[in-house]
Parts: C-alpha cells; structure tokens; sequence
C-alpha cells in the first residue's frame, strides 16, 4: 500500500501491478473495494484500488470538487508510472471516472461502470438493494480510433 498526501487527505492505494495485463484502477476505498473482488474469478485481473477525499478526513475542513478529484487519480496515476489503464467507477463512483475519462482519454483504454442508476431517489435506493444480488460490469472504449471492446460478467443469483 502507497500513500500521497494532497491538500490535507492522505490517499491510499494499492502498487501491486501486474506489468503483464493492463491496469484496472477501482475508485473508491482500499479498504472496502478489496473485499468484494476477492471472488476467484477477479484472481486474474491487474487491480488497482485508490482512495478518494470522500471517504477520508482532511486535518482541517476543506472543500473539494470533482476537479479536486480528477487531480487526485491523476497524481496517482503518475506516481504509478501507468500510461494507460482502465477506470471503474461502482454506483456514485462512476461520476468520478467518467469526468477523470473525460479530462484524461489519452490515458483511458476503457471505462467500467457497475451498478449504475438514472437518479438516486428514495425509491431507485429501494429497488437496488432487492436488484443487489446480481452483479454486473460493462467495459467500454471511450477513445474512438481504438476498437470498441464490451465485457459483461453476470452471476446468477444466489438462493
């Protein structure tokens, strides 16, 4: 586990990267996030988990936007010496990916979403907890010279 330290918030992130596979960077918590990839059928994947200011406290109250955000992933990115990888963003995470895809595509083979919803309503909060029990991911491209590429991982649902 590596650790940077920006404006107050000390980011963790894994630096267990396998030079092999491409790359690809889990938004959230290194602490939470590990714990739902450790099914065997994520064994192979190059993951790599990072922090982000909203699950962290600051030594004093800062504010902080998605901008903030977008410079944190890419000073990670940096320290991790990564030119390309892709970006998964779970549930309220994909706003992060999508806007770091957004401000950085040279730098993106893909971007993963999962669980997403339109809208965060009491209601759709309601019908994702009864839906939770089938997880699924879809990669894909944003660049449009490079191959369009759509990965989908669905388990059945458990009894």
């Amino acid at each position: 586990m590596k650790k940077i330290i920006r404006n107050g918030f000390k980011l963790n992130y894994t630096d267990n990267i396998k030079k092999d596979k491409p790359a690809i960077m889990v938004i959230g918590s290194t602490i939470y996030y590990p714990r739902l990839f450790k099914d065997e059928n994520f064994g192979n994947l190059n993951l790599i988990f990072i922090d982000h200011r909203g699950f962290l406290k600051a030594h004093k109250e800062i504010t902080y936007d998605l901008n903030s955000v977008n410079s944190d992933i890419e000073a990670i990115r940096e320290d991790l010496e990564l030119d390309e990888f892709y970006i998964l963003g779970h549930s309220g995470h994909k706003f992060m990916a999508m806007c770091y895809a957004e401000q950085y595509p040279e730098h993106i083979l893909g971007l993963i979403l999962s669980k997403l919803a339109p809208n965060n309503t009491k209601k759709r909060q309601e019908m994702s907890i009864e839906y939770s029990r089938i997880p699924q991911v879809k990669i894909e491209k944003l660049i449009s010279n490079k191959k369009l590429q759509k990965i989908r991982i669905c388990y059945p649902k458990k009894s």
